[in-house]
């Protein structure tokens, strides 16, 4: 095996030193979708030949190893289950070897669908056993597809007397492929523990599928906001210890600064307030799309985890600022943070948040050239400039331009007005996110102008649909529904309405809406009038039509990888969001 582009590959020669071993029932075991394989082993071979990695022979005069064969597909008519699996493997120093599994049903992980342990003893005679427990200990979270694998386990056989540890030579085993969903675990571990009393320890090898099921792309994004609100809790703990009070006071180098401060009033007063909004949820895309960018131009996202938060922290906190401005009472699906916390503090958490992202740059000190960090510093404060100045347009709104458009008799300007808000406020920060994370990765200059692009077009469109969501409604009442044209607002649907209509009744229903209706009834009826004059289909269509033209530009610039692939489909996603 050679692999040209990694300049790597083997070429190996297995003796095998025992008989071969049929597992589980008599050979037979459960495929990935519910059908019967058959699987056998051998556990313990000799190996000769030569290894190359970047481009070096080494040879290999001797060397242990294992060698097993799982193949067919037997499925009875409706047995089929979508089937995850603990698989471990291990050559213990007495000569024996060890080799069991556990599956389980992805949707119900409580009911197993395959369940045994084999023993080799060191003359090669096997037992099977029945009664075993394979326990995770601990988690490893990769930010390539947010799934958590579990890293290391402990192994039970009572019968056997065998008590053992089996822990990952490192957590980053993941492997992505075309046929896993969205990927496995398999990889290097140790062993060691007891038998029969006596210490034992090896090598092993183990593969693990199906955890942290999602299902589908709301369950893949909601997994992406869990990850997320997991690196933000770190950084704004609700119980903040001693690190924590000098990291948000800034009092890490003076230390004297926070001294007689505790942790609950500081929580009162500043994480609290932050964690209301960020822990109801929220699909945090915008951290998603900077993991991303850092994949696609060939770096590693797990390198930077806790840029997660960086995205996230900048948006929370303007949503904590906007809500006080527009008066909003709901966010999220529960009340606004200045509805609970009062109008001071959401307005302090809220610019708190702005630098509260510092702390996710800690990672990359080390790790990133200083000019690419420049560079991320300089676009976090571009990002800034720009939701500023696009939220002081928003803050003061169309009303006069559009009272003139329509005195004049015409609104072909009003259209590119409010996309200019629309970029400052929305899609410059996913632009940022972006670019961030391909200079984080090491992508070229044009590479990332592409990717920034695209995330923009993504940006513009979302907040485009978010338009259209206000009036259509938000899936779960995220928020209230026509709670644009209760304030007097005019959005991207407003605007196109203005253009689709005949002038008076443009007037009409421009008059209605800057009244600002505070009946449901009044709002239904305006939500009703933009919608039958085919406003909110035609701001879809504009939508779909940037994202998808801002595709056709990056497409040539990238090869198919998974990636690529989860940067399409992520258009899509947001385009087809209903939350």
């Amino acid at each position: 095996l050679f692999d040209e582009e990694t300049n790597a590959g083997c070429s190996l020669r297995l003796n095998p030193t025992k008989p071969f071993v049929l597992h589980g029932d008599e050979g037979v075991v459960r495929g990935s979708s519910g059908e019967d394989m058959f699987y056998y082993f051998t556990p313990r071979c000799d190996v000769t030949g030569a290894v190359t990695i970047e481009g070096e022979t080494q040879d290999l005069k001797s060397g242990m190893g294992w060698y097993d064969h799982e193949f067919g597909r037997m499925a009875e008519r409706g047995s089929e289950r979508d089937i995850g699996w603990s698989w471990l493997s291990a050559q213990l120093d007495d000569g024996s070897e060890l080799s069991l599994y556990d599956l389980f049903d992805r949707r119900d992980p409580d009911k197993n669908c395959g369940h045994w342990a084999v023993h080799i003893d060191r003359d090669g005679h096997c037992t099977r056993y029945r009664e075993f427990t394979l326990t995770p200990r601990r988690y490893w979270h990769g930010y390539r597809t947010f799934t958590d694998f579990p890293v290391d386990w402990d192994a039970h056989i009572p019968a056997l007397n065998l008590h053992i540890e089996v822990r990952a030579t490192f957590s980053d085993q993941e492997f992505i492929t075309a046929n896993s969903e969205p990927s496995f675990w398999e990889g290097a571990v140790s062993v060691k523990g007891t038998k029969g009393g006596q210490p034992i320890a090896g090598p092993g090898i183990v593969e693990c599928s199906g955890f942290d099921f999602t299902g589908d792309l709301d369950g893949f994004y909601r997994a992406v906001g869990k990850a997320t609100r997991g690196v933000i809790s770190d950084i704004l703990p609700l119980q903040p210890d001693r690190a924590a009070i000098e990291f948000l006071t800034g009092a890490e180098r003076r230390k004297h600064i926070a001294v007689g401060l505790e942790g609950d009033l500081l929580s009162q007063v500043l994480t609290a307030p932050l964690r209301e909004v960020l822990d109801r949820g929220g699909k945090a895309w915008r951290s998603y799309a900077l993991m991303l960018c850092v994949e696609i131009v060939g770096g590693d996202p797990n390198d930077f985890g806790t840029y997660l938060a960086l995205p996230e922290l900048l948006h929370t906190g303007s949503l904590i600022i906007d809500d006080v401005q527009d008066r909003s009472t709901v966010r999220r699906g529960g009340p606004t943070c200045h509805e609970v916390h009062g109008t001071p503090l959401a307005i302090n958490a809220g610019c708190a948040a702005y630098f509260l992202a510092e702390a996710t740059t800690d990672s990359i000190r080390k790790q990133v050239p200083i000019e690419r960090q420049l560079e991320v510093y300089r676009l976090y404060f571009e990002a800034m400039r720009a939701g500023h100045a696009g939220q002081a347009l928003d803050i003061r709104g169309l009303t006069q331009v559009v009272d003139q458009a329509l005195a004049e008799g015409d609104v072909r300007g009003l259209r590119e007005r409010v996309l200019t808000i629309h970029r400052l406020k929305s899609a410059i920060p996913a632009r940022t996110a972006a670019e961030m994370g391909a200079t984080l990765g090491g992508g070229e200059p044009e590479l990332i102008v592409v990717l920034g692009d695209y995330a923009e077009a993504m940006g513009l469109a979302f907040q485009i649909v978010d338009d259209i969501l206000n009036l259509r409604g938000f899936e779960g009442k995220l928020k209230d529904r026509g709670e644009d044209l209760r304030e007097g607002k005019a959005t991207f649907p407003v605007v196109a309405a203005l253009e689709a209509l005949p002038l008076e009744q443009a007037r009409r229903l421009w008059s209605a809406i800057r009244n600002k209706p505070s009946q449901q009834y009044e709002i239904d009826a305006l939500i009703h009038q933009i919608d039958t004059c085919g406003a909110l289909d035609g701001s879809m269509d504009l939508a779909r039509r940037m994202v998808n033209e801002a595709w056709l530009k990056l497409d040539p610039h990238f090869e198919c990888s998974f990636a690529k692939i989860r940067l399409r489909a992520f258009g899509y996603y947001l385009l087809d969001r209903h939350y």
